[in-house]
């Protein structure tokens, strides 16, 4: 079943003193969305706005005690239904590059339409409070040992990891690889929960070979593995994506939206080839033939990243540990086997919702590029939202990274 999606869009300024207004969605021009789980652990929205001037300097001058709030909204395009489904609906602290206007006198003369003041082209920038909130944590813990019925138990890399959960709900975490156990651990003074995460990974024990992604999206945090693997969610129906490449000459390819695949459980996303650009770097697996790592203890690790051209001589990454974490070399290893083929997507009228961190996503190619085809990671989607006569279409831009394991 083919499903289009178009969306509708509220949103409010609130200062500290509680004093609420609206901003019309006729005058939101676009929204981006820009969700990079490769180097942002948030997303970022990014808005343009045509603000009357006076709206726009108090939005700039109380920006530090103020609040945004944003509800989106899709609804099926081939339905009657207008209401719609959220699919966005927070809080957001927000930034306004610029200055205030400095000529409100002559803007604002007495014989002005006050319903059409004079209104200024404005970017906003989002960032959701409870994440920034949330993440900005102190932590400086001693992690040790317990008695359960007189019996000692040991503190694991799950116990450690689910400590933050006090901040972090709801959590998706896969269940770690390394879920090694220890007497005792100790934490030195961290300023935020990626932080912790992060110093757990490198210099305790690495929680999955493939190495792991923190990422606290709208509605859920994640901390999972690079693998592709599914993560499964109790409040998603489905954990698949297959996305199918076609001739740009196949009409089927070119169809806006996606499908649903109710009896197997998956999404499907037809894209003609002519919405999708191929980056293969050719000299990915020649850079780095070798991976070595040099712990705290002077012990020395190696792990074999490709085979050797005939033509290039040997290239070995070495890497000093200062903890005796060694299993960080198969995290090193796994970013530099997976950064050969990188696949650009633009997609139209999409469900914005579908497209998260914890799927599988699986890309089957034309015959030209059939040698591309397997599971992929998702490094970043970006939804623009732009706004029409009656609401806005939604364009998709989404990377992905091929798993070559």
């Amino acid at each position: 079943m083919t499903e289009q999606y178009r969306y509708s869009a509220v949103m409010t300024f609130m200062n500290n003193r509680r004093e609420a207004q609206e901003i019309s969605m006729d005058v939101i021009q676009f929204i981006v969305i820009d969700k990079d789980y490769e180097n942002n652990i948030m997303p970022v929205i990014t808005t343009s706005i045509l603000l009357d001037s006076k709206l726009r300097d108090k939005m700039i001058l109380e920006m530090d005690d103020s609040i945004v709030s944003l509800q989106i909204y899709k609804f099926n395009k081939d339905e009657d239904d207008r209401i719609g489904q959220t699919i966005l609906n927070d809080i957001f602290v927000y930034m306004i590059p610029g200055d205030i206007s400095h000529s409100q006198d002559m803007d604002y003369k007495d014989d002005i339409d006050e319903e059409n003041p004079p209104r200024i082209p404005t970017t906003v920038y989002l960032i959701k409070r409870d994440s920034i909130n949330n993440n900005r944590q102190v932590i400086n813990c001693v992690n040790r040992f317990t008695y359960d019925k007189n019996i000692k138990k040991q503190i694991s890399m799950t116990d450690m990891v689910m400590r933050t959960s006090a901040y972090l709900r709801p959590l998706l975490l896969e269940p770690i690889t390394n879920n090694k156990s220890f007497d005792e651990i100790v934490i030195p003074p961290l300023s935020s929960l990626s932080d912790y995460v992060n110093y757990l990974n490198d210099n305790i024990c690495s929680l999955y070979p493939t190495g792991y992604r923190f990422f606290m999206d709208f509605d859920t945090n994640y901390i999972i593995s690079k693998s592709g693997k599914k993560v499964e969610h109790k409040d998603q129906n489905y954990h698949s994506v297959i996305i199918d490449i076609g001739e740009k000459t196949n009409l089927n390819y070119a169809v806006d939206g996606n499908l649903y695949n109710s009896e197997n459980r998956f999404y499907h996303v037809p894209v003609s080839i002519a919405m999708a650009k191929f980056q293969r770097n050719i000299t990915a697996k020649h850079l780095v033939t070798q991976v070595a790592c040099i712990d705290s203890s002077g012990t020395a690790f190696s792990e074999d990243v490709s085979e050797t051209s005939a033509n290039i001589k040997e290239k070995l990454s070495i890497m000093q540990s200062t903890t005796s974490n060694s299993g960080i070399i198969d995290n090193v290893k796994n970013d530099v086997v997976n950064g050969s083929l990188v696949i650009d997507i633009v997609k139209s009228d999409l469900d914005a919702s579908i497209f998260t961190i914890n799927k599988e996503y699986i890309i089957n190619n034309t015959e030209e590029y059939k040698e591309y085809d397997g599971r992929y990671l998702i490094c970043c989607a970006k939804q623009f939202f732009i706004k029409d006569e009656d609401g806005f279409g939604m364009n998709s831009l989404m990377r992905f990274k091929k798993i070559s394991q």
